[in-house]
């Protein structure tokens, strides 16, 4: 298949898309109306906070989740934040405390303003940068990614997941390099400061098993003597975390055995009888896919801009989802998915596996949208019944929504933990350690 060649007109169609939306939202925030602004805010499956007249008047800014971050050296200090509401939601920092230590602490609420919109900017600016449409089909594909749930989320709360992604942007770019201690250096800060980003570390597998080892011995030295500094932090921060909501703005591997366990009354030990084997069954799906596809990916370069940011995004939304529930604006790590997803279905001949990536494409945006979609299900049922459904069983409606979400969310990381681990089979130590075990068996 020959290459499409990038047309610089849809690049400029899709900042003039982001720029009219979000410039959009930006007037309507500015016009004061908290009534419309949270009917807007409700149609993208967002929770307004801050509004307009709220308590948060002293510094009218919708960036929540930043304010709060940028308010820890004040109420630590003693300061009267916005009459100690904001301190009375964060006067214990959650995050690692490396953040502790960053300049992002001391830039204060008196500039929370111009620090969400500059973080708000540099972000949509790397998605034009990342996504980099050449033709209609992917322009569209682009403009809905930009424009969905999680990207207003994010931006609409300024969450610090924003710099985490344009750090990953930046260690990707080192990666894709060959700066291999400049890189192995940003994924340790970035899980310093917020633990996901050690997926990244997986991604030193391209370098020859001695230098692995180096770099492996080299983690767990800085990491225990950063534990061993922070632990007074660390052991608090676990009970701190957002409660998980199976059927919320949310997603993770907990999610779809909670609300099975949930709705049908189970004791909560089948909890972790189902997550169990569901993990198990994802992993074997993922390495079945790197098996079934291993010779069609032989030749790909995972170095390429496009794959490597796939790769990273799919190293953290893969760990985030195992771990635990995370919160929708972390989905932002799917956005550079996209581009790869598109690039593995131009360059590989294969139409069962062209096909295969076609339906990566629509798993992705689903999960960019799906509690969009979720959120205004909600709504209609809510306009018909008269009230708020009580339950996920209450309605046919929410347990087909609640299992589709989860259905398209398993398919999305089990797709790319296989491309994940297609790329670790094809690295310089995974074929190191085939050489010593073929040694040793012709020793045995």
């Amino acid at each position: 298949m020959e290459p499409v060649i990038e047309k610089p007109s849809y690049r400029l169609l899709l900042i003039g898309v982001v720029v009219v939306f979000y410039g959009a939202l930006a007037v309507l925030w500015l016009e004061g109306s908290a009534a419309a602004y949270t009917r807007v805010m409700a149609l993208w499956g967002v929770r307004a906070v801050n509004l307009p007249g709220g308590w948060y008047t002293r510094n009218p800014v919708p960036f929540l989740d930043l304010g709060i971050v940028l308010s820890w050296h004040e109420c630590r200090a003693g300061s009267n934040v916005i009459a100690d509401k904001l301190c009375s939601q964060s006067h214990v920092a959650n995050y690692p405390p490396l953040w502790l230590y960053t300049p992002l602490e001391w830039i204060g609420l008196r500039h929370a303003l111009l620090a969400g919109l500059a973080l708000g900017s540099l972000f949509l600016g790397s998605l034009v940068f990342i996504l980099r449409p050449r033709d209609g089909p992917e322009f569209c594909i682009a403009a809905a990614a930009c424009l969905s749930h999680v990207a207003v989320f994010a931006i609409e709360r300024s969450n610090v997941d924003l710099i985490l992604f344009l750090l990953m942007l930046a260690t990707m770019a080192l990666w894709r390099r060959h700066h291999s201690v400049l890189s192995f250096a940003a994924m340790m800060a970035g899980g310093f400061l917020k633990f996901y980003p050690f997926a990244l570390l997986l991604l030193l597998t391209r370098e020859r098993l001695r230098r692995l080892s180096g770099f492996a011995a080299a983690a767990l030295l800085i990491a225990a003597c950063y534990v061993a500094w922070a632990w007074r932090y660390i052991v608090h921060i676990d009970g701190m975390l957002p409660q998980a909501f199976y059927f919320y703005d949310m997603f993770g591997a907990m999610l779809l055995p909670l609300g099975v366990t949930a709705g049908l009354g189970l004791p909560l030990f089948a909890f972790r009888l189902l997550l169990a084997p569901a993990l198990l069954a994802g992993l074997w799906a993922a390495l079945w896919l790197a098996e079934h596809y291993a010779d069609l990916l032989a030749a790909i370069d995972w170095t390429e801009q496009r794959l490597s940011l796939m790769l990273g995004g799919s190293l953290i939304i893969w760990f985030c989802f195992i771990l635990g529930a995370s919160v929708d604006y972390r989905a932002i790590f799917l956005l550079p998915v996209l581009p790869g997803l598109l690039a593995l279905r131009e360059r590989v001949p294969d139409r069962c596996f062209s096909r295969l990536m076609s339906l990566g494409v629509a798993a992705t945006l689903f999960c960019l949208y799906s509690e969009m979609l979720r959120a205004n299900l909600v709504a209609g049922l809510t306009l018909l019944l008269g009230h708020a459904p009580e339950s996920l069983l209450e309605k046919l409606p929410l347990v087909v929504c609640f299992l589709l979400r989860e259905a398209v969310w398993w398919f999305e990381v089990v797709l790319l933990a296989g491309l994940v681990l297609s790329f670790v089979r094809r690295s310089a130590s995974f074929r190191d350690v085939d050489a010593l075990l073929a040694r040793w068996d012709g020793h045995a």
